[in-house]
């Protein structure tokens, strides 16, 4: 009989124990969900309130009179290209000296023409010139402004014949320039002002490798404010460089070999107007045997004429 009630007594506690763990797990559970309920409804943005029945429920939101994040104005961030000076720029639109069936100024299918790769061009924006020879002139009439050039730069296996600008604020960098054997002719023509030429290879040609003057169009100066700077000019049957305007900026090129042949006269650099810098040109081996036989060497290396 006590070993019957021990046994009874013994399942009781068991049942009570259960009992207890049963009811520490539900009340675990309730506890989780209360919190999970409030966390959603506070990301939500709205406060949890009891009901009726004394759930928590979110409650309508309050305006306070300010506008949602959604409907915040944002500014726009800044393109990657912004910052960049216009040397590290990258191609905006290619040009090619061969023809594509459907170009659209991309590196696969670039422009063949000069004119219409140049319709493409905006202020800041680069044209670059693919790999081959390019037999016609490269003509620029589109300007860029005071604070963003048109960029025309060569690629390295691209070669052209010359570079006429006729257009204010414009780039000409990183081209070699080559081939003219006509008197007069001119590697890189500016007429304009504001226009950088830099960084460009100019060789065995006759005429002028680098002219900034005023005959392209008719207003008078319009060479002004050039920068002619870090280019290599040799083998130039005539002039290096010619400036005719003002107020331009003429510093470390390297000019050799300047002769006089066809053109019938030569100079490394002759200028015209007034307001001029020249800077750490490096002029040198400039030789009469250049000239070959019953010809006048250069007659000087740094002309002024008034």
């Amino acid at each position: 009989m006590n070993g019957w009630l021990m046994i009874r007594s013994w399942r009781e506690r068991k049942r009570g124990w259960l009992v207890l763990v049963v009811a520490a797990i539900a009340t675990a559970v309730l506890l989780v969900v209360g919190v999970n309920a409030r966390s959603d409804g506070q990301r939500a943005g709205t406060p949890l309130e009891p009901d009726e029945s004394g759930a928590l429920t979110p409650a309508s939101p309050i305006s306070s009179g300010e506008p949602s994040p959604a409907a915040t104005a944002t500014t726009a961030p800044p393109r990657a290209t912004d910052a960049l000076s216009p040397e590290e720029r990258p191609c905006d639109v290619y040009l090619s000296p061969f023809p594509e069936s459907n170009p659209n100024g991309s590196s696969r299918e670039p422009y063949s023409s000069a004119e219409q790769a140049l319709a493409q061009i905006d202020p800041g924006e680069v044209l670059c010139l693919l790999p081959g020879r390019y037999e016609e002139p490269i003509d620029v009439t589109v300007s860029g402004d005071d604070a963003a050039s048109v960029t025309i730069r060569g690629t390295e296996g691209a070669s052209v014949q010359a570079v006429r600008v006729a257009a204010d604020h414009v780039t000409v960098e990183s081209l070699e320039i080559t081939g003219a054997t006509v008197p007069d002719s001119v590697g890189v023509f500016i007429d304009g002002h504001g226009v950088s030429v830099r960084d460009n290879r100019i060789h065995d040609m006759v005429g002028v490798g680098i002219a900034c003057a005023q005959n392209l169009r008719d207003e008078a100066p319009r060479c002004v404010n050039a920068s002619i700077a870090d280019n290599t000019i040799t083998r130039i049957d005539g002039w290096g460089v010619w400036i005719w305007g003002e107020d331009n900026y003429v510093a470390n090129n390297d000019i050799s070999r300047v002769f006089a042949v066809s053109s019938g006269d030569a100079d490394a650099i002759r200028f015209f107007g007034a307001g001029h810098e020249f800077r750490n040109n490096y002029i040198h081996d400039i030789y009469e045997a250049d000239a070959g036989p019953n010809r006048e060497p250069p007659h000087s290396c740094l002309l002024y004429t008034s």
